[in-house]
C-alpha cells in the first residue's frame, strides 16, 4: 500500500496518501488524531502511525455506515 513511501513521511506525503487538503493534514496532526513529531515547524509522522490512523478510521466508518444502514431498514 505505501510501500513506494520512506518510513518518515513529511505534511505533502500526507495530503497525498490521504487525498485531503494540507491544511486538513495540520489539523489531524495538531489535534493529535495522526500521532507525530514536531521539530521546529515541520511535522514529522511515521509510516506505522499513518497506517494506525488509517485503519482506526475505517473502523469508525465502517461503525457509522452500519448504524445508518440499521435506520433505513427500520424505515421500511
Amino acid at each position: 500500500m505505501l510501500e513506494k513511501y520512506p518510513d518518515i513521511l513529511k505534511v505533502p506525503e500526507i495530503s497525498q496518501i490521504l487525498r485531503i487538503g494540507i491544511q486538513k493534514v495540520y489539523k489531524l496532526l495538531k489535534s493529535g488524531e495522526i500521532k507525530n513529531k514536531k521539530i521546529g515547524n515541520l511535522y514529522f509522522i511515521s509510516k506505522e502511525d499513518l497506517i494506525k490512523y488509517i485503519r482506526g478510521n475505517k473502523t469508525k466508518n465502517s461503525s457509522s455506515l452500519s448504524i445508518k444502514e440499521k435506520r433505513d431498514e427500520s424505515k421500511i
